[in-house]
């Protein structure tokens, strides 16, 4: 059993590590990378992987990151947290009544995002990947029967890419492309399911073009 002195000794080599980490990182140029930034984005969003017909509905939400740059390299890293909120469209096959499926999603994601100057100190692409989850409300409507709601819960994964402009050192203006894949969505998208889509059972996700304004700070 370690003694209470070799114990504190192991707390403390640990808590000096994160501290040179964390000073690593504070340590960063913040003209290149600011340790915070809080992002606003929008725009039009799509069902992706589906049979049935996809309507052009919209979606945006916030995102906010906690990072820097390590002394002597290029890439700015950030932990990032998101929420989103979108409104997608579907129309089910015309043989069986063109259902049409109306989703309401909330999304809460946990991530990590790069940047990497392309031109000048000014213009950056970013990435992002990350994961969390979905809360879905689906309306189900069909001419000659009762319209059918439901709820659901899934897991899904993100990606994202973009170019930013950084017009002062504290805003950014840009735009991404962002997709989400649901991979327990198998056997799971009863909307789907309920409209006769062919590829109700097939992993499915969606698609947004994205505005962007960050604040750096």
């Amino acid at each position: 059993m370690s003694s209470p002195l070799s114990r504190d000794r192991k707390a403390s080599r640990a808590l000096a590590t994160s501290m040179g980490l964390v000073g690593a990182l504070w340590s960063a140029d913040a003209a290149a990378g600011n340790h915070f930034f809080l992002e606003a984005a929008g725009g039009p969003a799509t069902p992706l992987g589906r049979a049935s017909d996809a309507g052009l509905g919209g979606g945006g939400g916030l995102t906010l990151g906690v990072g820097g740059r390590w002394a002597g390299t290029t890439p700015v890293w950030y932990l990032t947290g998101r929420v989103a909120l979108d409104s997608l469209a579907e129309r089910g096959p015309a043989h069986l009544g063109r259902a049409e499926i109306t989703r309401s999603g909330v999304e809460l994601g946990v991530g990590g995002r790069v940047y990497l100057p392309v031109a000048g100190p000014r213009l950056r692409w970013f990435g992002e990947l990350g994961g969390g989850e979905r809360l879905e409300s689906a309306e189900v409507a069909r001419a000659g029967h009762a319209t059918l709601n439901l709820q659901t819960q899934r897991f899904q994964v993100f990606a994202q890419t973009g170019l930013q402009w950084r017009l002062w050192d504290n805003l950014s203006v840009g735009g991404a492309l962002d997709w989400a894949w649901m991979p327990d969505q198998r056997g799971v998208d009863l909307a789907a399911l309920a409209a006769g889509d062919a590829e109700a059972n097939a992993t499915a996700g969606r698609g947004r073009a994205l505005a962007t304004v960050t604040a750096h700070f």
